[in-house]
Order: C-alpha cells, then sequence, then structure tokens
C-alpha cells in the first residue's frame, strides 16, 4: 500500500519553475503526454553524460554540467515533465533497490509515470534513461516483486510502501 508522507528533502531538487527547466521543456514539448515523455528521455540520452560518480542533484546544475548519476538524471526527467503539465499523480522519481541489495552500496532511482494516475495496481511505466533507455511496462505490485521500493517522489508529493 502505498502512504503519503508530508515531506522528503528530495522533493526540493523537483524545480518544475526554475527558468532553465521551463526553457528546456518549452523547446521540447510534444504534442501530447506520450511524446513529451519521449521527448524529454530522448533529449536527456542526447545531452546529458550518465556519471555514477555524480553527486549534483539540483536539475540547473546537471543542464550546465551536462552529467549526472541515475538520482540526478531521473531529477531532472521528472522536472522537465512536470514543468511540461503532467500532473502531480502521474510522474514521479522513484528511489529502489533489488532485492537482495544492500540499501547502503546499491541504491537506484529511476523515473516512474503513471498514465493513469497513482496506484499500487495502475499501469506503470518505470524509465530508466541513462546509461541506456529501459522501459519496464508493469504495476508496483509487479515490480515489489523483484525490488523494495524506497520512496516515490515530486515536487507536490511523496509515498512510501507501507
Amino acid at each position: 500500500m502505498l502512504k503519503r508522507v508530508e515531506r522528503t528533502r528530495y522533493m526540493e531538487y523537483i524545480l518544475p519553475d526554475e527558468p532553465c527547466v521551463r526553457s528546456l521543456a518549452a523547446s521540447i514539448r510534444g504534442r501530447n503526454e506520450t511524446e513529451s515523455i519521449d521527448n524529454v528521455c530522448k533529449w536527456i540520452r542526447e545531452n546529458i553524460v550518465f556519471d555514477p560518480e555524480a553527486t549534483i542533484l539540483h536539475p540547473c546544475d546537471v543542464l550546465r554540467e551536462r552529467r549526472g548519476a541515475c538520482f540526478s538524471i531521473s531529477i531532472l526527467a521528472t522536472s522537465l515533465l512536470r514543468s511540461l503539465g503532467l500532473e502531480e499523480e502521474k510522474v514521479f522519481t522513484i528511489v529502489a533497490l533489488h532485492r537482495g541489495e544492500n540499501p547502503f552500496n546499491a541504491t537506484h532511482a529511476t523515473l516512474l509515470v503513471f498514465p493513469d494516475g497513482v496506484g499500487m495496481d495502475r499501469r506503470a511505466l518505470i524509465i530508466n534513461i541513462l546509461p541506456e533507455e529501459i522501459l519496464i511496462e508493469t504495476t508496483l505490485n509487479e515490480f515489489l516483486l523483484t525490488n523494495i521500493i524506497i520512496i516515490i517522489f515530486n515536487d507536490k508529493i511523496a509515498y512510501i510502501i507501507d
């Protein structure tokens, strides 16, 4: 079950209204949500270098340095999609572990999109943008069979699995 939490410190990094985010989002806007998601992922793949050692989180810093780890890249993608008008119940950064991984060594983040709104049994698109694009269409219940979800968040809301 998804349990809504009031605040997580990571929410402060999802910045859809930052001028650098708004400007880029306007230049890659698609005709619809699906095309906008594709455009954001494509732009990131073509312009941002995956750097697993990167510690920057602010989306404008990622854009300026043109590099980031999975967490910062997911934060950038979520910021861009929120700037493009995707509703808060549809787009998140997800932090998860593969079952059996040490949470202090193996945390991974990716983009999470709920085309029909958030829910454990609703269709979910888990999109790993870099270092390679991987799209998993699933539900959070199915994803939990092989992963442990730590938190999902955007600029407005955050959930943990309870």
